[in-house]
């Protein structure tokens, strides 16, 4: 399947408050893929505690699968944590759907950037509580690499993911994308 998505996040001034849209699509096999199809609205607060070195976020999303019949649009309430004083970047987000999922899923990740060059190697792994599926356990690792190029006032950073999927009943594949951010 290949994917295409356009993403935007809008900070609200200096508030801590922020918006985030997201959408994606399947661009090949549509007969199969355009259920994955997804429209998402995010809504959140940043807030910095201990000393300025966690970060908290807590925020709604709410998201809607244009394609699905019957119920295909439902709330989700999350929290990430950012630890900020450590060289690997860790990061634990806890995800709670309010609809169409049952169970909860967290997701916890490392990441380091290697000095002098702006490249990046990072790790997550997503655990699963019947979030979706009627098992739990440890549902995808992923591992990705960016490389951060600035030209004069514009950042392209393009990203290579590898998701390694232990159960089946999320996927039965193991998957390469990429991506390219842009920032301005």
């Amino acid at each position: 399947m290949m994917l295409y998505s356009l993403p935007s996040h809008i900070h609200l001034g200096g508030t801590g408050f922020w918006i985030n849209f997201f959408s994606s699509f399947g661009i090949k096999e549509r007969t199969n893929t355009k259920f994955a199809d997804e429209l998402d609205c995010s809504i959140g607060c940043d807030k910095m505690i201990f000393k300025r070195s966690v970060t908290v976020s807590i925020g709604l999303a709410y998201y809607t699968f244009q394609h699905l019949e019957g119920k295909n649009t439902t709330p989700e309430i999350f929290a990430n944590f950012i630890f900020l004083k450590s060289q690997y970047s860790p990061i634990i987000t806890v995800y709670y759907d309010m609809n169409m999922g049952d169970g909860f899923y967290i997701l916890s990740s490392i990441s380091r950037t290697i000095e002098p060059l702006p490249l990046s190697f990072g790790i997550s792994l997503g655990y699963n509580n019947n979030q979706y599926i009627e098992d739990s356990g440890i549902s995808d690792i992923i591992f990705s690499s960016s490389y951060e190029l600035t030209i004069s006032q514009v950042t392209l950073t393009p990203t290579i993911y590898y998701a390694y999927i232990p159960m089946d009943e999320v996927n039965n594949e193991n998957e390469f994308w990429t991506s390219i951010k842009i920032t301005f």
